[in-house]
C-alpha cells in the first residue's frame, strides 16, 4: 500500500536507530518511514554510548529518545554513566526511560545486578515523571513484581510476550503492551495476547532492526514496516486499517504524554550550560511581553504548569540531578518564583549543599508578600540575583506591568536597594519592544549602580 492509500498516521513506540544497522543509510530509514506515514518514532537505548546517539538521533531528526541500561548491557553501568543518563533524560527530545527491565532468558547478568539497575530506573521515571519502556524476556512475572502497583508515570511492556495469567495481572495495572512484527508471525503467541489486552493499552512497534514482520523475516526491520505491524492488529481488532490506526495513535501520544495539552511540564531542564528549576506558574504582575502570554514554553521545554507542581515533584525532580556540573542553578519558574517562597529556598538550599551555585530570577515584587526579615532569609540561599527592571519609573511601570499591586514600583525599588545592602551580586534586565523607555531604563541603571541586560522579547 502506496502513502497515498494509507488512511491514518502510526507511531514507531521502539526503534532502535543507534545500532550500527542503521548508520550507513539512517536519514534514508527515517524518510520512508514518514512516507508510510510513521511520523512519530521513540528511540530507546541500551547503554551509555547508545543513549548519546539516541539522543541526538532524535534532536536531528524530530523524533523522541529514551536513555537507559538494558539489562544483557550492564558492562558499563556505573554511578558516573547514570548521571550522564539522567542528564540526557532531561532534554526536550527525551520522552521516556529505557530500556530497562530484566532478562532471564539470556541472563547475562546474575538477576541481583538486574534487579538493581531496574530499580534505579523506575526511580528515575518517579521522579522526572517520564514514562518507563520495560523488556522482560523470560522474566516477565519478575518485572511485575518489581513495578509499583500504583507507579504514577506510564509504564510500556515493551515486546510482550507473557502468559494469559501474567498479562491479566499487568492489564488491571493499567500498562501498556508494545505489540512487534513477530504478532505476523504463524506461531507466534502475541496474537493470543492481544485478545487478552484492551485496545486502549496497545502500541505498535518494530524493536527494529530486530523483529521483521512477514514478508520481510529474515531481513532488516525498519520504522517503515510498523504499518504491516498495524495491519495485522486492525485484522485481529476486526476493525478498518483507519479505526485502528486512530486508536494506535492517541494510545502512542497517551502513552508517552505528547499530547496537546497532555505534555509533561519540564520542572528542571539544562539549556546553555546552566540548569533552570520551574517550581510555578504563579505570577504577581501581567507584563505585556511576557512569553507566558504568547507560548507553553521555550527551547523544545513544556514549562506551562497545568496546576501547581508538588513539593515532592520539585525535589525530587532536582534530585537526580548534579548541580555541581552546572554553571549555575537557576530558579525561575514559569512565573515568579517567589510566590512559593518556602519551596524556593528549600530547593535553593539542596542546590547549594550539593555544591551548587545558585541564581534567582525575579520581578523584585516580593516585599509586597513577604516580610523583610523573610525575604532577606530568602536571598541568603543566592550567589546572584537577576530583577526585572522593566520601566524607568512609576508610571511606565504600571503601564507595562498591569496586575501589580499599587505599591508594585516602590516593591521592586526596595528589593533592589536591599540586595545592595546584603551585598548580593545582582543585574537588572529590561526587554526592548516591550514600550519601555529604554534609555532612560540604562540612567536608572546607572544611576542604581548596577548592570543591566536589554534582552530582545521573545
Amino acid at each position: 500500500m502506496n502513502r497515498s492509500q494509507w488512511p491514518g498516521l502510526l507511531f514507531d513506540t521502539h526503534c532502535h536507530l543507534h545500532f550500527d544497522d542503521f548508520r550507513r543509510d539512517l536519514g534514508t530509514v527515517v524518510d520512508r518511514a514518514f512516507d508510510a506515514g510513521v511520523r512519530g518514532i521513540l528511540v530507546p537505548s541500551v547503554d551509555l554510548e547508545s543513549s548519546v546517539r539516541s539522543s541526538s538521533i532524535a534532536h536531528d531528526f524530530g523524533l523522541w529518545s529514551a536513555a537507559g541500561f538494558h539489562p544483557n548491557h550492564l558492562e558499563g553501568a556505573s554511578e558516573g554513566a547514570f548521571k550522564k543518563v539522567t542528564g540526557l533524560s532531561l532534554l526536550p527530545q527525551a520522552a521516556a526511560v529505557g530500556e530497562t527491565g530484566l532478562d532471564f532468558y539470556r541472563d547475562r547478568f546474575p538477576r541481583d545486578v538486574q534487579t538493581q539497575w531496574f530499580q534505579k530506573h523506575i526511580d528515575l521515571s518517579k521522579n522526572l515523571a517520564l514514562p518507563l519502556v520495560v523488556h522482560s524476556r523470560g522474566a516477565e512475572g519478575a518485572v511485575l513484581d518489581i513495578l509499583p502497583a500504583d507507579p504514577g508515570f506510564p509504564v510500556i511492556l515493551h515486546s510482550w510476550c507473557g502468559s494469559a495469567e501474567v498479562t491479566s495481572r499487568a492489564v488491571k495495572r493499567g500498562f501498556y503492551f508494545g505489540v512487534t512484527g513477530a504478532v505476523t508471525y504463524r506461531k507466534s503467541g502475541m496474537a493470543v495476547n492481544l485478545g487478552l489486552i484492551p485496545r486502549e493499552m496497545v502500541l505498535a512497534e518494530t524493536d527494529a532492526p530486530f523483529l521483521p514482520p512477514v514478508p520481510h523475516r529474515g531481513g532488516r526491520n525498519e520504522p517503515a514496516l510498523t504499518t504491516l505491524t498495524a495491519a495485522r492488529i486492525a485484522r485481529e481488532w476486526n476493525l478498518s486499517l483507519s479505526e485502528a490506526l486512530e486508536i494506535l495513535w492517541d494510545n502512542s501520544l497517551r502513552a508517552f504524554r505528547l499530547a496537546a495539552g497532555s505534555r509533561r511540564t519540564h520542572l528542571v531542564y539544562p539549556m546553555g550550560g546552566k540548569l533552570y528549576v520551574n517550581i510555578t506558574g504563579m505570577c504577581n504582575a501581567s507584563c505585556g511581553f511576557c512569553i507566558r502570554n504568547r507560548q507553553d514554553g521555550l527551547g523544545g521545554y513544556s514549562l506551562r504548569h497545568r496546576s501547581e507542581p508538588s513539593r515532592e515533584a520539585v525535589l525530587c525532580a532536582l534530585s537526580v540531578t548534579d548541580p555541581s556540573g552546572y554553571d549555575e542553578v537557576v530558579f525561575c519558574g514559569y512565573g515568579e518564583p517567589t510566590m512559593r517562597p518556602d519551596l524556593l529556598c528549600e530547593a535553593a538550599e539542596c542546590v547549594r549543599s550539593a555544591g551548587g551555585k545558585t541564581r534567582l530570577n525575579t520581578n523584585g515584587l516580593c516585599p509586597g508578600h513577604m516580610t523583610l526579615s523573610e525575604t532577606e532569609a530568602m536571598l541568603g540561599r543566592f550567589d546572584r540575583v537577576s530583577i526585572s527592571l522593566n520601566a524607568s519609573g512609576a508610571a511606565e511601570y504600571s503601564r507595562i506591568c498591569p496586575g501589580a499591586s499599587p505599591c508594585g514600583w516602590e516593591n521592586v525599588m526596595g528589593f533592589i536597594r536591599l540586595v545592595k545592602r546584603l551585598a548580593i551580586p545582582a543585574v537588572l534586565t529590561a526587554v526592548e519592544g516591550s514600550g519601555a523607555d529604554i534609555p532612560k531604563v540604562r540612567a536608572l541603571a546607572e544611576r542604581l549602580e548596577l548592570p543591566i541586560i536589554i534582552r530582545e522579547a521573545q
